[in-house]
């Protein structure tokens, strides 16, 4: 197992932040995973338990599912992500304001294959545990953009 964290500032309120990645249907304009598709298997609003599927392209081609843990508002969100029994991840979103600012850490802990399967992916793994907290920048970056031009929108279309 290994884990990753990397952070950025916002200039956006942490209920923006908040709302925006707890919407998780669009975590298809942010993630890194370039997703095809990102659909909910269970039925009703979206809540801790709620499950999809991913179609991803990064770093490969496969289908991946997930399950929210936690939806703490405007401080946390979780979710816990599996391909197979190959792979296994504990991703989080923490947010904690700064002066003006929202500061948000990314965190993930990784499983990939135990036991024999684990050795056949062992070149994987090394190079996935590089590549990942570069991949998790490039998410967060996504999401400053898109949140940073929703308050310049919201403030210029107030005056």
């Amino acid at each position: 197992m290994w884990e990753t964290e990397v952070g950025i500032d916002i200039e956006a309120p942490a209920s923006e932040v908040y709302e925006y990645l707890a919407d998780f249907p669009r975590h298809r304009e942010w993630s890194s995973a370039a997703m095809i598709y990102l659909k909910q298997l269970t039925p009703g609003p979206i809540g801790v338990g709620s499950e999809f599927e991913a179609a991803e392209t990064v770093p490969g081609k496969v289908v991946t599912h997930s399950r929210i843990t936690a939806l703490e508002p405007n401080r946390r969100i979780a979710w816990h992500a599996w391909l197979w029994k190959l792979t296994a991840v504990d991703w989080e979103f923490v947010l904690s304001r700064r002066e003006s600012t929202t500061h948000l850490v990314q965190r993930s802990a990784w499983q990939i294959g135990i036991g024999p399967v684990g050795a056949l992916l062992l070149p994987l793994r090394l190079i996935r545990r590089r590549q990942i907290p570069a991949e998790n920048r490039r998410s967060l970056e996504r999401i400053k953009v898109v949140l940073e031009k929703k308050v310049l929108v919201s403030e210029s279309g107030a005056h």
